[in-house]
């Protein structure tokens, strides 16, 4: 029902906007934008600006995200109807709503440059998490596709049991002793930190995971990466640092955490590495990371006077 809703907006935004250059792209299946995106850019006309609208959860804004990149004189606007929504929780819990208004909010508000993270061929707004935490959001999301597939049950997956199913994985993830104490060669801007670690945290955003932020002066546009190396430690220590995660406070752990700001990290380990990037999980034996300062022109639907009306060419 919300669905319908939601494209009944959106279709009916744009035809009292008397917008031409315009489409809609239902993904069915992970990536598709992608490709929708990069063809649909092709046949625009020359000095158009294309600002594509990313509304659903942070998969939909991943996969969009990656369709801009590379573009020129493209923007990303984040319309969340997620479980988390990470990266617009940034901004203000109390100015979601306000990415919610295509009207009135996203379409006439003005651009920011902000920082991205490129890994490999893949680009990620808010974070990547190597270790437990990959393995907990792996698993919330293995368990939210199982329920969507009965109506009834689709029902009991709201975004209020998303911790629950988050700490689930978790208490999963910490059982299992080779992932708890992997050892990584990890190098950031050149200089080795290698060693025994629980998590390896890297972020851009504030927020991550299940609604998680492990230092709260983090900032997406500040040219630097924040990076926690997350030593391996008991179960009840665990249970403190999980606490101290979710009011972001992991820098007041020195005795657990390793911080450093970079701009880059490589990341290694002869076991297989549990990566989360920006929720979409990945496998790989060695990853690494780079900050692309202002790489991407996003749009400030959080502000709180819009002086700048939308272009015909958007």
């Amino acid at each position: 029902m919300q669905r319908e809703k939601i494209l009944a907006d959106i279709n009916g935004f744009f035809k009292v906007a008397g917008e031409k250059n315009c489409t809609l792209h239902i993904s069915t299946y992970p990536r598709s934008a992608i490709g929708f995106i990069r063809s649909f850019a092709k046949n625009l006309p020359n000095e158009t600006t294309l600002r594509v609208y990313a509304v659903g959860d942070e998969g939909i804004m991943f996969d969009c995200l990656n369709g801009v990149m590379g573009l020129e004189k493209a923007e990303l606007a984040a319309v969340p109807y997620g479980r988390t929504d990470n990266f617009v929780r940034g901004f203000g819990k109390d100015k979601i709503a306000r990415f919610r208004d295509i009207e009135k909010r996203q379409f006439p508000a003005p651009v920011i440059p902000m920082d991205v993270i490129r890994c490999g061929a893949n680009y990620a707004l808010s974070s990547c998490v190597i270790g437990t935490e990959a393995y907990a959001a792996r698993f919330s999301m293995q368990v939210y596709q199982n329920l969507e597939k009965d109506k009834f049950s689709r029902k009991l997956a709201c975004s209020c049991l998303n911790f629950l199913f988050y700490f689930w994985g978790w208490f999963a993830a910490i059982l299992k002793k080779k992932l708890q104490h992997q050892k990584y060669s990890v190098n950031i801007d050149g200089e080795a930190y290698n060693g025994t670690y629980q998590n390896i945290i890297v972020l851009n955003g504030k927020y991550y995971g299940s609604g998680m932020f492990a230092k709260k002066s983090t900032m997406p546009n500040d040219g630097l990466l924040d990076i926690f190396l997350e030593k391996s430690q008991g179960f009840f220590l665990t249970l403190k640092v999980l606490v101290f995660n979710i009011t972001g406070r992991c820098d007041q752990l020195p005795q657990v955490f390793t911080f450093k700001r970079g701009r880059t990290i490589h990341v290694s380990s002869d076991e297989p590495l549990h990566i989360s990037l920006d929720g979409e999980p990945f496998f790989d034996s060695k990853f690494s990371m780079e900050v692309l300062p202002g790489a991407l022109q996003f749009v400030d639907a959080s502000v709180d006077d819009v002086f700048v009306k939308g272009d015909n060419n958007k």
